[in-house]
C-alpha cells in the first residue's frame, strides 16, 4: 500500500537501548567496585583450597585484589554489611 503522504512506508528508527560506550563502562565500573569490596574475601577464599596448583594459581590471581581492598578499605563495608544485615538475614526461626 501507498502512504498518503507521498512517503514509501519508510519510517526513520530511533535508536532504544544504551550505547555500548556507556554499557562497558557500567560493566567496568561494577567490576571495579566488586574488586573493592570483595578482593579480601576472594583471597580468604582462594587460601582455604587443596594445596596445589590450581590454588597458587588463584592465590597469585587474587593477590593485586586483595592489596586494592585493603589500600582502599572497601572491605570493611562489606564485613560490616554481612555482620549486621547477612546475620539477619541469614537467622533461622
Amino acid at each position: 500500500m501507498t502512504d498518503p503522504s507521498g512517503e514509501t512506508g519508510e519510517t526513520q528508527k530511533t535508536p532504544c537501548g544504551v550505547p555500548v560506550r556507556r554499557a562497558l563502562f557500567c560493566v567496568g565500573v561494577f567490576y571495579v567496585v566488586m574488586v573493592l569490596l570483595n578482593g579480601v574475601s576472594m583471597q580468604e577464599r582462594a587460601s582455604r583450597l587443596e594445596y596445589g596448583w590450581r590454588r597458587d594459581a588463584v592465590c597469585g590471581l587474587n593477590r593485586p585484589f586483595e592489596a586494592a581492598s585493603r589500600r582502599t578499605r572497601a572491605f570493611v563495608l562489606r564485613e560490616h554489611l554481612r555482620d549486621t544485615a547477612g546475620r539477619w538475614l541469614n537467622e533461622t526461626r
